[in-house]
Order: C-alpha cells, then sequence, then structure tokens
C-alpha cells in the first residue's frame, strides 16, 4: 500500500510543530526550575535577617528586664 504524500507531509510538519513545542516547553521548564532557586536564596536570606532581628530583639528584652526599676529617671526629668 502506499501513502498519500500530503499525509506524510502534514505529517512531517506535526511533528516539526510538536518539537518545537516540546524545545519551547523544555527551555521554560530550566527557567523555572532558575527562578525557583533564586526564590529559595531569597527566602533563606530572609530566614536568617528575621533569625538575627529576633535575637536582637531577645537580647534587648534581657538587657531591659537585668536593669533595676528605677535606676534611671524618667524622661521628663532631665535636672
Amino acid at each position: 500500500m502506499l501513502q498519500d504524500p500530503s499525509k506524510d507531509t502534514a505529517g512531517s510538519f506535526e511533528n516539526l510543530e510538536l518539537k518545537a513545542r516540546l524545545e519551547e516547553k523544555d527551555k521554560q521548564i530550566i527557567e523555572k526550575d532558575r527562578h525557583i532557586e533564586t526564590l529559595k536564596g531569597e527566602l533563606e536570606g530572609l530566614r536568617n535577617m528575621h533569625t538575627n532581628y529576633m535575637l536582637q530583639m531577645q537580647t534587648l528584652i534581657n538587657q531591659k528586664a537585668i536593669e533595676a526599676p528605677g535606676a534611671k529617671k524618667p524622661w521628663w526629668r532631665f535636672w
């Protein structure tokens, strides 16, 4: 049996189109993966900054708790 040449051409064109779509999809996946890695890095940086901030706040709270009450003059008494 012989195949119709127009069907062969259409099939070839369809295969090329599918290959092009596949390549484009692969590029998008690679770009998505890069973006995910960038976001993970940013998230880790923000987590570290948050942890450092919380440690500073805890240190300040501990310092205030150690100070004797009444050791400082109220802010409105300057003499």
